[in-house]
């Protein structure tokens, strides 16, 4: 099993080198789908937001009112991040990541104002 891992680091290491379709990605047939890093770096005001105690709250409630629960507080935030320009990356649990795309530009202070809002 060793031998088969540092062959397998050895033919990442000589692709990430050349930049080409990593020779393990061929193999597996997955050259169709492909993370491609640009260089580039931009900066956001990105945020999470929590429901403290759900865990708590969630275990006394029936399987309907504890889905209601969840759906009525993670609709009223994306609803509030929209109505500031904010936009939602992902659920996490019972939570929201988000992040504000204009944020990007530190000159524009409306987009800044919007994320304190």
């Amino acid at each position: 099993m060793a031998a088969k891992e540092a062959h397998n680091s050895k033919l990442i290491s000589s692709d990430l080198k050349t930049g080409n379709i990593p020779t393990w990605c061929k193999a597996m047939g997955t050259t169709a789908y492909r993370v491609s890093f640009s260089g580039l770096s931009q900066n956001y005001i990105v945020g999470l937001v929590d429901m403290v105690g759900s865990t708590k709250i969630s275990s006394k409630l029936k399987t309907r009112e504890w889905g209601l629960y969840y759906e009525i507080f993670l609709n009223t935030m994306a609803a509030l991040l929209q109505r500031f320009d904010g936009c939602v990356i992902k659920n996490v649990g019972d939570g929201l990541l988000y992040y504000f795309p204009e944020s990007f530009n530190y000159k524009n202070t409306n987009a800044f104002s919007k994320c304190f809002e």
